[in-house]
C-alpha cells in the first residue's frame, strides 16, 4: 500500500516524513517546537541551543511512547500532536527558556514504545537531475533479523515483532495483521520559492536514536546553514524519559551547560550513535554526504 506522507513546515521550507506507524510525526514535532527557538549564531549545540533541543527531543519521545501505533488499529492524533508542538514554540524562545528542564513530561510507563538498538539497517538516499528523490530504510532490526529465509527468495525476514507489547489491550499490543511502530523517519525537504523544489533529503539507521539524529541533521542544514557533510558529521545528543544522552564527541562545555539547566546527562561511548546519509541542493548544485560513523558512501554524477 502507498501512504501519503505527513507534511509540516520549518521556516520557508516544507518537510515531508512518513506517517504512523513510522516516526515522521516525531520528526515534525521536533521541528515545529524548534522553529524560531534556536539561536543560529550560537551553533547547533552552542549556548542554550543544546538544552532547547534536548527539551524538544524529550517531548517528542514521550508523545511517541504515548500515541504512536498502527492507525488501522488505534487512532493516532496526528493533528493534535502537531498543534501541541507548535503551541510549545513560545516556551522555547530565548526569552522564555527558564525552567524548561523542570517541566518534563510524564513517564510513558510500561506501555511505551521500546527503544531499538542499532542493528542491520540499510539506508539509501538518491536524487536525479529531474528532481525525483528517494529516501528509504530497510531494516532487519537486529543482526540476522529473524534468521528465516523463504526458499528461492534469498533474503532474511526481520524480527520487528520483538517491538510489540505482548500484553493485550495496549496501543502497541501484538495482533494479527498489525504493524508495529517504527523509528524510521526518512525525510524530504522542499521549497516553494526556489526554482528547484528539492532542498534536502536525509535518513539513516540507529533505532530510536535515528529520529533525533535526522532532526539534528535537518536543523544543521536549514537552521544553521551547514553543508550536508558537516551536518551529518557533527556530534549529536538524544533525550528521552528526562535523560539526555551525549555522544562521546560532544564538548564538555555542552555537558556542563545541560547540567546547569537542571538536566540529567549521560555520556555514551558506544559506537554508532545513529548515522545519517543525505543529498542536498544548494545554489543549483547537488551535494551528497555519508556519515563517517559507519560504512557508507556518497556519490555524485
Amino acid at each position: 500500500a502507498v501512504a501519503a506522507p505527513l507534511s509540516g513546515t520549518f521556516g520557508p521550507w516544507t518537510v515531508h516524513a512518513p506517517p504512523p506507524p513510522e516516526s515522521g510525526i516525531s520528526l515534525l514535532q521536533i521541528l515545529a517546537i524548534l522553529d524560531g527557538a534556536l539561536d543560529p549564531d550560537l551553533g547547533p549545540l552552542g549556548g542554550t541551543n543544546a538544552a532547547t533541543l534536548a527539551a524538544a527531543l524529550d517531548v517528542a519521545a514521550d508523545q511517541r511512547a504515548r500515541y504512536l501505533s498502527d492507525p488501522a488499529f488505534v487512532p493516532v492524533p496526528v493533528a493534535a500532536m502537531l498543534a501541541e508542538a507548535a503551541a510549545m514554540r513560545h516556551r522555547l524562545r530565548p526569552e522564555s527558556r527558564a525552567g524548561i528542564a523542570a517541566d518534563g513530561a510524564a513517564s510513558p510507563g510500561a506501555d511505551s514504545a521500546p527503544g531499538d538498538t542499532p542493528g542491520e539497517t540499510t539506508s539509501v538516499v538518491v536524487a536525479d537531475g529531474e528532481g525525483l528523490v528517494i529516501a528509504m530504510n530497510h531494516s532487519l532490526v537486529s543482526h540476522g533479523g529473524s534468521g528465516v529465509v523463504t526458499d528461492g527468495l534469498g533474503f532474511l525476514y526481520n524480527n520487528t515483532m520483538a517491538g510489540f507489547d505482548v500484553e493485550p489491550g495496549g496501543h502497541n499490543s501484538i495482533e494479527p495483521g498489525r504493524a508495529r511502530w517504527s523509528a524510521a523517519c526518512p525525510t524530504i525537504v522542499t521549497s516553494d520559492v526556489d526554482s528547484a523544489p528539492l532542498r534536502l533529503a536525509m535518513t539513516g539507521p540507529g533505532g530510536s536514536r535515528a529520529i533525533g539524529a535526522v532532526a539534528q541533521g535537518v536543523l544543521d542544514v536549514l537552521a544553521f546553514g551547514l553543508d550536508p557533510l558537516h551536518a551529518v558529521s557533527l556530534p549529536r545528543i538524544d533525550a528521552h524519559d528526562g535523560m539526555v544522552d551525549l555522544e562521546s564527541a560532544v564538548p564538555s562545555a555542552v555537558e556542563a551547560g545541560l547540567r546547569d539547566a537542571g538536566m540529567e546527562v549521560h555520556r555514551t561511548f558506544e559506537s554508532g550513535f545513529a548515522a545519517l546519509y543525505a543529498v542536498a541542493r544548494t545554489g543549483g548544485k547537488w551535494q551528497a554526504a555519508a556519515d563517517p560513523r559507519r560504512p557508507g558512501a556518497a556519490i555524485t554524477a
